[in-house]
């Protein structure tokens, strides 16, 4: 899908996907068949059919305590989804985890506890991941770094090589995923930076909560010297995500609508919902996005024959 198909885009299905005012988090699978939806209401993650529109079954706890789910990542083979799990208080165990299914049976396959988290993200070859303000080894759950202070790391470089956190103060921070280092500090928003995305072709883009939103095409090639970006302004921003050929940029935003960008941020299109619209992924083939918005309500927007 690209800018000139915009106009074709309608709602595909939709269905009840959590209680209303609970927001909750989407992510469609490398494979194209699976939609995961996670909420802090809910003790594990459901598992929608994509085409069929409908929940096949759930990822839960093996313990049986219910701990909220927060927000949820699949690994680039679609064999693994980690997930941020709220703390047990129940048993005044305080500590945040990262929970990784296997999806074929359900297994935990490691469950690692963690500083507060919010967005997760997978590293290209599946090795680390990036969830709040820690790095970890995907495999072991050993935590690599932390970039000390509040900065939320969320999103990798294409390559892998780097990976962006966003800070309380309106700040965007790339750091060196060798090494913790900072890379580059780009110039701040006004307010706090609530989502950042980078593309598969190179451009991070950032959003904040009074709906500035900014994008840095090329980040990782600047060597230090990003210049201005290209920007534009929109209603409070809660998530981006770039399409797989990097073309269209997808904004959630509290204003109770999702719009769609093309690369130099230039608006195409709005898609109004019934709340805020607090998560969004795209298909892996470009052809179709999902929302989540916090009336409860999933929906598959598309083309009607992509």
């Amino acid at each position: 899908m690209g800018p000139e198909d915009v106009a074709q885009i309608g709602l595909l299905w939709s269905g009840e996907a959590a209680s209303p005012k609970n927001p909750f988090d989407v992510a469609w699978s490398p494979l194209g068949d699976i939609i995961a939806v996670s909420s802090p209401s809910q003790a594990g993650v459901a598992l929608w059919d994509a085409a069929l529109g409908r929940p096949t079954r759930v990822l839960k706890d093996p313990t049986g305590i219910y701990r909220g789910i927060g927000n949820v990542a699949w690994s680039s083979d679609g064999t693994r989804l980690a997930a941020i799990v709220d703390p047990d208080k129940e048993s005044m165990n305080l500590t945040w985890s990262i929970d990784i299914w296997r999806v074929s049976d359900g297994e935990v396959l490691l469950r690692i506890p963690s500083l507060r988290g919010s967005e997760l993200d997978w590293s290209p070859d599946d090795r680390t991941l990036a969830s709040g303000q820690a790095l970890y080894d995907a495999e072991t759950g050993v935590r690599l770094w932390a970039p000390g202070g509040v900065f939320y790391l969320d999103a990798f470089s294409p390559d892998g090589s780097l990976v962006a956190g966003r800070g309380t103060g309106g700040e965007v921070r790339v750091y060196d995923v060798a090494t913790g280092l900072a890379w580059l500090t780009l110039p701040p928003h006004q307010i706090a930076v609530s989502a950042v995305s980078w593309s598969t072709t190179d451009t991070l883009s950032s959003g904040a909560w009074d709906g500035q939103l900014f994008a840095w095409p090329s980040l990782s090639q600047t060597a230090g010297d990003p210049g201005s970006p290209l920007a534009a302004e929109s209603a409070g921003i809660y998530a981006l995500s770039w399409a797989p050929n990097g073309r269209l940029l997808l904004s959630g935003h509290l204003d109770h609508v999702a719009r769609l960008w093309d690369e130099g941020l230039a608006e195409l299109r709005e898609f109004e919902h019934g709340g805020i619209v607090g998560s969004v992924s795209w298909s892996p083939d470009g052809s179709r996005f999902v929302t989540g918005a916090d009336d409860g309500v999933l929906r598959v927007w598309g083309l009607a024959n992509p």
